[in-house]
């Protein structure tokens, strides 16, 4: 639900034009999945790999 909330974020960001919102939105969804890794006890690398891919999918 939290990635929902980001994407939703990028998404009314690139509707509206505010170029603010999409930072935000990828700053969110990357912040609740180290909460969720953190909170499930999982390996802290699967938060760095999702990371990277967020960082890769934007260029």
């Amino acid at each position: 639900m939290s990635l929902f909330v980001g994407t939703l974020l990028i998404t009314i960001g690139l509707v509206i034009g505010w170029s603010a919102l999409e930072p935000v939105g990828y700053a969110f969804m990357i912040g609740q999945h180290f909460i969720r890794v953190y909170r499930l006890g999982l390996s802290p690398w699967l938060s760095v790999w999702f990371t990277v891919l967020v960082f890769l999918l934007l260029l």
